[in-house]
């Protein structure tokens, strides 16, 4: 079974390789001029729209602080946790939970 996918694949490349030499005008040329793009390929129009990034949160205490509401017996989405951390600037779980005990009092 091997040597017949070997010799597919060897049959293959012979193939492709004597096509590209019988008809060199079929492929582009390759150049290696040191980039991959030319330059200025990267740059974005001077009139477009920049896109502003939303605020990083850390995931990892998106899902302490939820947990910690359900272990107080509190409801809480993921998007309700995000929208408390992202206002107030908490940074821990422990000033999560004290800052939601504050509005609620």
């Amino acid at each position: 079974m091997y040597p017949l996918i070997a010799a597919s694949f060897l049959l293959l490349c012979l193939y492709f390789f004597f096509d590209g030499l019988n008809n060199p005008e079929k492929y582009k040329p390759m150049t290696f001029d040191g980039d991959m793009f030319p330059i200025g390929a990267a740059i974005d129009q001077p009139n477009a729209e920049f896109h502003v990034a939303n605020a990083v949160i850390d995931t990892l205490l998106v899902d302490d602080c939820v947990s910690a509401m359900k272990a107080l017996g509190i409801k809480m989405s993921k998007r309700q946790a995000e929208d408390i951390i992202i206002s107030n600037n908490i940074e821990t779980t422990e000033d999560f939970i004290r800052t939601h005990f504050q509005k609620t009092q």
